[in-house]
């Protein structure tokens, strides 16, 4: 079964790559020095994460809308004192979950 979720795709300041967020999963989290080796490491990680809720029959938690998720991004990386950019990307990231 696919199934998708929004991730935020932020470009980090201190020129290290961009960090990918999956807020409805907050223990998922990738990055990459690139936006497509980001969302590349993303997909692996977060198929790797929901196979493993499935594995334990642990509730999978719905998507998120993307307003939800830019919000949800925006307060994790307020919380941790870091900026959330203008230019933050917003999408659906895919993954063979239950293969």
């Amino acid at each position: 079964m696919s199934c998708s979720y929004p991730a935020g795709i932020i470009r980090e300041d201190d020129g290290s790559g961009y960090s990918v967020y999956f807020p409805d999963l907050p223990n998922v989290a990738a990055g990459g020095e690139s936006v497509e080796e980001a969302l590349n490491n993303a997909s692996s990680g977060l198929a790797v994460a929901l196979r493993d809720l499935a594995e334990r029959n642990a509730p999978v938690p719905a998507p998120s809308s993307m307003e939800e998720a830019r919000a949800k991004v925006r307060a994790e990386r307020e919380a941790d004192e870091l900026p959330f950019p203008d230019d933050s990307l917003f999408q659906n990231v895919d993954a063979q979950a239950f293969s």
